[in-house]
């Protein structure tokens, strides 16, 4: 297990609403320029509100490799870029190259409107292709093509379970490694007086909603709620999966034992992280960089605090795991008539991105500037170090084919330590594989999602019993069309290779 004191810490750095589509006459690639000349590259991407400093470094770097001028033009969420997507297609202005979700590229492919790169992967786009891996390409393909370049996934999961060593020692207690375990460390954090301030004031556990309690399901075999994944019997979906409500049963005794904060079925990650580090609750599920941020940020309000990552915890029939999709990550399609000379330096782009030295570009910095390699592993500099996360957290923004994600996250300047990361990501995982899936023609997955988080709240809190479980699977496969989004969902991984 691996430890974390809170004053020692340093500080640091969805599925997209969907639009109607303009006819295909409408969809003509944006920016000019013969073959003789320098290219202006547009792309078009999300920004999660990120600038681009005026002394951008990267920038001019990428230009001069690439012979190009590029020109990114980002939108501050998912909702405001496909806004901005939907304009550009109906005025003829759309990028060169585009940030899309595979629901949408599915859309827009059924139009003829994004070019096709299967040839291209194994022509212009080799150093691309090698980069990411061709199994990535899962998930940019559609009916047998690829029609969009996805960026390198993440190595593995960030989030695990934490705990208050602190609460186990004042107690005499273990670090659970069994759901019992859990459940009775959960209770004696709740009713023993952990922090020993004679109040009964504190919870075993806390998360960030359903989402977050997902966690703890794959100590069942299961691999979430609305979510694929293999069984022992093919890909299932987890709402139909009968160990999903076993897992959902052990969630609900937690609530019942009072040892769940009464606020968790409703909190956001960051909210939950919040209750914990400030003393309400001593079991936690969190990411390893939201959660060195906020330790740091209340060390002095709970100075002695100790909070240690723990593996996941072995259930009655399975051995413990974290869900974790290996095919979610951003990628970016070229306009179908995109002109040749374009094109090329689009894939030129997309190549140097994917070597080692553009990649070190776009995930650190400037070489010798803003990061050098120690015993051949990146560390920023302490020039870099200096810079405050405006100055040098945008590099994400030219990430269009990712990058290496291990090097990256133990660059140093973190609020977690090499070992928080590492323990993270090499957990063992149940692959889930939603980010394959697209949805058939009038399923609405928005009612789906608000219908199913309204069943699993009242099953989980106990305002309905799980003898009524099939009844809502009944009403969720007969009233929303989940039979038929099922059934292609299992089709569609089937094409791709998985399950069948």
């Amino acid at each position: 297990m691996t430890h974390i004191k809170r004053r020692h810490l340093l500080a640091t750095a969805g599925a997209a609403s969907m639009i109607p589509l303009a006819g295909c006459n409408a969809f003509k690639s944006g920016g000019g320029g013969s073959s003789g000349e320098v290219q202006t590259i547009t792309v078009d991407r999300i920004g999660d509100g990120t600038a681009i400093p005026s002394n951008d470094a990267i920038k001019p770097r990428i230009d001069e490799k690439v012979g190009i001028d590029l020109q990114l033009r980002p939108a501050p969420d998912s909702s405001a870029y496909y806004q901005q997507l939907g304009t550009a297609l109906a005025s003829g202005t759309t990028a060169d190259l585009f940030q899309v979700n595979r629901n949408y590229l599915q859309q827009l492919t059924t139009q003829g409107l994004t070019l096709d790169v299967t040839d291209l992967l194994d022509t212009e786009l080799t150093t691309y292709r090698d980069w990411v891996g061709v199994d990535t390409t899962r998930v940019s393909t559609i009916n047998g093509k690829v029609f969009a370049c996805p960026a390198k996934p993440y190595v593995g999961p960030y989030t695990s379970l934490w705990i208050r060593q602190d609460w186990l020692d004042n107690l005499g207690l273990k670090a659970p490694t069994t759901t019992d375990e859990l459940r009775e460390v959960a209770k004696a954090f709740t009713t023993d007086d952990p922090d020993g301030n004679g109040k009964k004031n504190t919870f075993g556990l806390v998360a960030g909603g359903g989402s977050g309690l997902g966690q703890l399901f794959p100590s069942f075999g299961s691999g979430g709620g609305d979510v694929f994944y293999m069984s022992d019997n093919g890909l299932v979906n987890g709402l139909l999966d009968p160990r999903t409500q076993d897992a959902m049963s052990f969630v609900a005794d937690l609530i019942a034992d009072g040892s769940v904060h009464p606020d968790t079925l409703t909190l956001n990650s960051t909210r939950a992280i919040d209750e914990a580090v400030q003393g309400s609750a001593g079991i936690l599920i969190a990411g390893f960089s939201p959660m060195g941020i906020a330790l740091n940020a209340t060390s002095e309000a709970q100075p002695d605090a100790e909070w240690v990552q723990i593996d996941p915890v072995q259930g009655p029939n399975h051995p413990g795991a974290v869900p974790y999709d290996p095919y979610s990550t951003n990628m970016f399609a070229m306009p179908h008539d995109i002109d040749d000379a374009k094109r090329e330096k689009v894939c030129e782009l997309l190549n140097y991105l994917s070597s080692t030295e553009g990649n070190g570009l776009v995930s650190f910095g400037v070489e010798g500037t803003d990061w050098t390699r120690v015993d051949g592993v990146p560390k920023l500099t302490d020039e870099a170090l200096k810079k405050t996360n405006d100055e040098r957290g945008f590099s994400w923004m030219y990430q269009f084919t990712g990058r290496d994600d291990e090097p990256y996250l133990k660059r140093g300047g973190t609020p977690y330590t090499d070992d928080q990361a590492d323990m993270a990501i090499h957990q063992p995982i149940l692959e889930t594989y939603s980010s394959l899936v697209t949805y058939p023609d009038k399923f609405n997955k928005g009612d789906v999602d608000r219908f199913v988080e309204e069943q699993v709240i009242a099953l989980m809190s106990g305002r309905k019993k799980f003898d009524d479980y099939d009844d809502f699977t009944d009403e969720l496969l007969t009233k929303f069309g989940f039979d038929e989004y099922v059934d292609s969902a299992i089709q569609e991984l089937n094409e791709l290779g998985i399950g069948g």
